[in-house]
Order: C-alpha cells, then sequence, then structure tokens
C-alpha cells in the first residue's frame, strides 16, 4: 500500500471519528472544542511520526539493498570455490565407491554364474 493512500485513510478515519464524536457527545461546546483541539493535535503527531518512521524504513531497505549488491558477488564466489573444493575433496573417495562397486557387480555375476551350473 502506497503511503499517500495509507495517510488519506488514516486522515478520513481521524476525521470520521471527530464527526462522530462531536455529534454523540454530551459534553458542552467547550469541552468539544477543547477535544477536538486535543485530537486535531493527536493526529498531526501521529501523521509526522508515520512519516518519520516510514522514511527510516526505507532508508534501511535502501542501505539493505545496498549492502547485498556488494556482499552477493563475494558470497556466490566463496560458495563457488567451496563446491569445487568439496568436489575435489570426494574425488579419492569416489573413486574407491566406484570400484568398490565394480567389484561387486563382479561378484553378482560370478555367483549368478555359479548358480546356473549347480
Amino acid at each position: 500500500m502506497k503511503r499517500s493512500n495509507w495517510l488519506a485513510g488514516f486522515l478520513v478515519g481521524g476525521v470520521a471519528g471527530a464527526i462522530t464524536t462531536l455529534l454523540t457527545t454530551p459534553s458542552s461546546g467547550k469541552d468539544v472544542k477543547k477535544n477536538m483541539l486535543k485530537t486535531k493535535d493527536f493526529m498531526k503527531e501521529t501523521a509526522k511520526e508515520f512519516i518519520s518512521n516510514t522514511e527510516q524504513v526505507k532508508q534501511a531497505v535502501t542501505h539493505f539493498i545496498q549492502e547485498g549488491k556488494t556482499a552477493f558477488p563475494q558470497i556466490s564466489k566463496e560458495i563457488k570455490e567451496s563446491i569445487e573444493l568439496w568436489q575435489k575433496s570426494i574425488q579419492p573417495n569416489k573413486k574407491a565407491i566406484e570400484e568398490g562397486i565394480h567389484n561387486v557387480q563382479i561378484s553378482v555375476k560370478n555367483l549368478e554364474e555359479t548358480t546356473k551350473k549347480n
């Protein structure tokens, strides 16, 4: 939701609340006027805080994106290097496993030939 849409909704809701209060309150005109001024001041401060907080969030997101742009290439490079190192480190085990599988296949074949003869 865009900030302007949210702010407009907030202000319209505040005005609607103020009108409802004005029409349903049993207070005197002076009391109502004081309450409306307090409400107006409160809404004004709340809107300022909202705008300030929105700007802070925007700055934080922008900073996060910039950090990501600078960090991602380095992290990507490190991951690729780690994968290459892992692949090299498993190479001896891979050969041993392939030889073991080959030996098992030969044993199974010999066992099948032996059982066929008997």
